[in-house]
């Protein structure tokens, strides 16, 4: 878990400029990014950090041979708002580890390949491997926080980091973490009232926030968030991930 919760700060932040995207919430299945990136006072989801979580989650699915039913369950998206249901739309640490979950299902057969192999490893553990598939929600997403915080550690690990780099990298993880809890506390908490106030607030907007409450109503946390912010820790068990730490 987070070792803090998303600071009044950044809440207050994301409140007070929520006004931007409800002035252009999506009107179609596809999520526009712009004002939720400018939210968070991102410009892109490709910093290192973000970039290094994208790679560790590709490198952790083709290294274990994740069957193409787990992507299936992982990469599910809400009809009326595009959202994932398993990782917070706009949340810094979710949309690296999204999008390479999408990449992979997208993947080739290797050329040349005689088997026709499209990757490594033999597939995760049958028990990991169930909880990743269950419709229950909680049990779904413990599942996540370990996969993503056990594919990051075994990135970290491989990157043979000093203790001062890897103090630094656990700082910057913390940091996107928090920004994703917010996002999810923001989806979860509504619009602000002064922005409901508006009296040009589209209807859609109104709807859009709705359904984005709807997708992540039962979540207490972001598991995306939660197992990345303990990626650096080398005390912390990878639980039902292959191979251990």
């Amino acid at each position: 878990m987070l070792r803090s919760s998303a600071s009044d700060d950044t809440i207050n932040t994301i409140s007070t400029t929520l006004l931007l995207a409800a002035c252009s919430a999506p009107q179609a299945a596809e999520p526009q990014q712009t004002p939720f990136r400018q939210i968070l006072g991102q410009s892109s989801f490709h910093t290192s950090s973000q970039r290094l979580i994208f790679h560790a989650v590709l490198r952790g699915l083709y290294e274990d041979g994740v069957r193409d039913d787990v992507i299936a369950r992982l990469t599910r998206t809400d009809a009326a708002t595009g959202m994932p249901y398993s990782f917070v739309y706009a949340c810094p640490v979710c949309m690296p580890a999204f999008n390479a979950l999408r990449v992979y299902a997208a993947r080739p057969a290797f050329y040349g390949d005689k088997m026709g192999a499209t990757t490594f490893g033999p597939g995760l553990p049958g028990e990991l491997r169930a909880r990743l598939l269950s419709e229950d929600g909680p049990r779904h997403r413990a599942a996540i926080q370990e996969i993503i915080g056990g594919w990051l550690a075994k990135h970290i690990d491989a990157m043979k980091p000093t203790p001062e780099e890897r103090a630094a990298l656990d700082t910057e993880l913390e940091e996107l973490s928090e920004k994703g809890l917010a996002m999810l506390r923001s989806y979860l908490d509504g619009l602000p009232v002064n922005v409901l106030a508006e009296p040009g607030l589209p209807e859609s907007t109104r709807e859009y926030y709705r359904a984005a409450a709807t997708v992540y109503a039962d979540w207490e946390s972001c598991p995306s968030c939660d197992g990345a912010s303990e990626a650096c820790d080398t005390t912390a068990p990878t639980m039902g991930m292959p191979g251990g730490r």
